[in-house]
């Protein structure tokens, strides 16, 4: 699984699912809001997101979501198409 951190917040290294069958990005919302949790999106939040392996610092928009404590972020299938990846599934790379 990727890592990527996020340079508007001051936190360690997010753990991130990249998923083609999700619509929209989404970020794990009680890290956020002080431990809260609701099963309604209702807030969406600006993030500036680095890739450590390439440094590039993209913004995008993603949605708080009670996410699985595996995955702290997704990126979804419209960060996939803005950006326009390379993807090596096999290798597990992403190439910008």
């Amino acid at each position: 699984m990727p890592s990527v951190s996020l340079l508007s917040y001051d936190t360690p290294i997010f753990p991130t699912l990249v998923d083609s069958g999700s619509t929209h990005c989404f970020i794990i919302s009680l890290w956020l809001f002080n431990g809260t949790s609701n099963f309604m999106i209702t807030q969406a939040v600006d993030l500036l997101v680095l890739f450590p392996s390439t440094s590039n610092v993209t913004p995008f928009s993603f949605y708080l979501a009670p996410l699985d404590s595996e995955c702290k972020l997704v990126l979804g299938h419209n960060w996939l198409t803005h950006f326009n990846l390379l993807i090596d599934w096999v290798l597990g790379s992403i190439k910008f």
